[in-house]
């Protein structure tokens, strides 16, 4: 029983290779955060290209981030909702763009475990660039910073779902009733959120 206890306390064991525990938990909580983040960016794509669910899902799920942005800065423009509801869903958009070429450059890297001179323990990050000669660019961020890009992204998925909710009750009343935002109807008045600072994208 005892030993069953000691695996599970070490586990990853160190022949996963994959670096401190605190490093591999912030990924693990940017990653569920992005995928909120991402949810946010469907349903604005949806309302404001006017395709209802499952239409708008495929066209979504049928594009990469850049045309999903594209498409939505093109959709909002156009909005009759006032400029002050639409200058908050580009400052979205802008938001999940730095987020997501975080969140790429994390989750998309070759981890590469380091031992500090005094013993402890964090991780680097290598990815090669996209074109040739195709350079192994190493991204070294410290646990501090990881846990603030988690944050941003943490944020931002909140300010989108503030701003949701919030464009709905006021320009948009008869989608609450709808399958898609079906879990909105009845929600207390929501206040346009104040627009966050954008996340600073990481460099090598």
């Amino acid at each position: 029983m005892k030993a069953l206890k000691r695996a599970k306390a070490q586990w990853p064991e160190p022949r996963y290779f994959v670096g401190s525990p605190d490093f591999i938990h912030a990924i693990g909580v940017l990653s569920a955060s992005y995928n909120l983040l991402e949810l946010r960016l469907r349903q604005f794509l949806e309302l404001y290209t006017l395709m209802p669910h499952p239409g708008g899902t495929q066209v979504f799920i049928s594009s990469n981030n850049q045309e999903r942005l594209n498409l939505l800065r093109m959709c909002v423009g156009k909005s009759a909702h006032p400029l002050r509801i639409r200058n908050c869903v580009f400052r979205f958009a802008d938001g999940y763009d730095a987020c997501t070429q975080n969140r790429n450059i994390l989750m998309h890297s070759e981890t590469v475990p380091i031992i500090k001179s005094d013993g402890r323990q964090e991780v680097a990050f290598k990815k090669l660039s996209k074109k040739p000669p195709f350079t192994p660019n190493l991204f070294s961020p410290s646990i501090k910073e990881l846990r603030k890009i988690a944050d941003a992204t943490d944020k931002f998925q909140r300010f989108g779902y503030e701003l949701l909710v919030h464009a709905l009750q006021n320009f948009e009343a008869p989608k609450l009733v709808e399958d898609a935002f079906l879990s909105l109807n009845g929600f207390p008045p929501f206040a346009l959120p104040r627009k966050p600072s954008l996340p600073k994208i990481l460099s090598p």
